[in-house]
């Protein structure tokens, strides 16, 4: 076999040299062997195991809804509604955030309103932990709320919410917090209370001014009982015609049900909406409604 000769240095200091052989085969002891073979499932769980995993009683952040349709059937006044709300995803901690909205209204005979009413938002929102124990969820934003009839200058307005949790112990947290309406009726309202979670398969969220319990089903879904205020403050163009703002406000009670996934949840819902009315910025035309039932579907993702 042809070799070549190798010079190294010996034990004395001479110099010596080895053959090296060039064509000698190569030997391996032992097989290389790969113990399993990589399973595609293998890759895939790895992947969705980076996706939040959303379970009963995980805290979403406040007023965390991101897109919903509902349904308010009233008979002296209604609303049809289609809304992308700027919040942030499951598991972001900050983003820049756009949110529309499409309002249908049925009703009243009088006073004169317009048959749609439209929401245009963005908003910088930050959730996001500041301790083992405090979690704070901020969101600024700046909308126009009119029917572009008339003008839409008079229907800015600034909503947001800074809220804060701190878990006291395993089973209490507290939230204190401010959320700003910007409506003409209500500017802002002070957001405070406690969740407490006596059982596994139990949560009170004893917060103003968004209430809520929620009681576990099974692994994947949840009732709720809850209330909130409703409502918003829309720029429009009356009959004359001058411009005007008009305030629709409500108070609701809900009940739902909650199916939740690996990274988002739904909700259907029904409910009844009371203490309803009607406010103009001129005054002219305020009336109070009659109640109406709501139906409603919610996603966060």
């Amino acid at each position: 076999m042809p070799a070549w000769q190798s010079p190294s240095l010996a034990e004395d200091g001479s110099l010596q040299t080895t053959d090296v052989v060039l064509d000698a085969p190569l030997v391996i002891d032992a097989p290389l062997v790969i113990d399993a073979p990589i399973e595609t499932s293998d890759i895939s769980d790895a992947a969705s195991a980076e996706e939040p995993q959303i379970e009963f009683g995980d805290w979403l952040g406040y007023n965390a809804s991101q897109s919903q349709m509902s349904w308010l059937s009233g008979g002296d006044f209604g609303m049809f509604s289609l809304e992308s709300l700027p919040s942030l995803k499951i598991g972001q901690e900050s983003a820049l955030l756009i949110g529309t909205g499409f309002h249908f209204l049925n009703g009243p005979a009088t006073p004169d309103l317009p048959p749609r009413l439209f929401d245009f938002q963005a908003a910088c929102q930050v959730r996001k932990a500041f301790s083992q124990h405090t979690l704070l969820d901020v969101r600024l934003g700046v909308g126009a709320f009119s029917d572009f009839e008339g003008s839409a200058r008079k229907g800015v307005r600034f909503p947001g919410h800074m809220v804060a949790y701190h878990e006291l112990d395993t089973e209490f947290v507290s939230v204190f917090g401010v959320e700003f309406l910007d409506r003409d009726d209500i500017s802002l309202l002070p957001v405070a209370g406690l969740v407490w979670k006596p059982h596994e398969d139990l949560v009170l969220e004893m917060i103003f001014p968004r209430p809520k319990v929620q009681m576990q089903l099974n692994d994947s879904s949840a009732l709720y009982i809850g209330g909130e205020l409703g409502g918003g403050t829309w720029a429009i163009e009356r009959t004359g015609p001058f411009n005007d703002n008009v305030t629709y406000r409500d108070l609701r009670i809900t009940c739902g049900v909650m199916h939740f996934g690996d990274s988002s949840d739904s909700v259907l819902e029904v409910g009844w909406a009371f203490d309803r009315s009607l406010e103009f910025r001129s005054h002219q035309g305020d009336q109070d409604l009659d109640g109406a039932f709501m139906l409603r579907s919610i996603t966060h993702y």
